[in-house]
């Protein structure tokens, strides 16, 4: 049996890491899992529960869905993100992680947003080359699928955070897999 205090830290890393795909989708799941009752957030988070915080969500998911569908402004909006998205992955690292947050709070805050930014810069320098090879056409499949993941990586931490925990093992091997089977075969 994994102890509880774990399986909130296995829902922090994969909140974080979601926001850094799409942080107001994340937020807004969040808001709305804690408003039903499917997830407990720590205080003083747990004011991401009300209305008026799940309807704001709602409505800055939707403005940032369709920015960052469009080609031009996509890069604006990652421009902007790149200071949300890190504070939206500490907020959410920080609403789960009652260890870590009430023993080191700045730890959960800098671990968050170290998450979180790190998958949004990764992002935000991929973005540009999909732009330059397919001539903005690919940037809103690569928005969707980076919409898709966040979702998926939020509804897993909050309804099964072990499974985040497999994925933050085997998807970092599969990917170094992946890059030294290319890597091998251009030589």
């Amino acid at each position: 049996m994994i102890p509880p205090e774990f399986l909130h830290i296995f829902a922090a890393f994969g909140l974080s890491a979601a926001a850094g795909f799409n942080a107001w989708a994340t937020l807004f799941i969040v808001s709305l899992a804690a408003r039903f009752g499917w997830l407990t957030l720590s205080t003083p988070y747990d004011v991401m529960a009300s209305d008026p915080v799940v309807g704001g969500l709602f409505i800055l998911m939707l403005i940032e869905g369709l920015a960052d569908k469009v080609p031009g402004v996509d890069h604006l909006s990652h421009l902007v993100h790149t200071v949300l998205q890190p504070a939206a992955g500490a907020i959410l690292f920080a609403s789960q992680a009652n260890v870590i947050t009430q023993t080191a709070p700045f730890l959960a805050f800098f671990v968050g947003a170290l998450v979180s930014g790190g998958i949004h810069g990764a992002r935000t320098l991929f973005r540009p080359v999909v732009t330059m090879t397919t001539a903005g056409h690919g940037n809103p499949l690569v928005s969707l699928a980076e919409d898709v993941a966040a979702v998926a990586l939020s509804a897993a931490s909050i309804l099964m955070p072990v499974l985040v925990l497999a994925a933050s093992v085997t998807v970092p091997i599969a990917a170094i897999l992946l890059w030294k089977n290319q890597h091998a075969v251009r030589r």
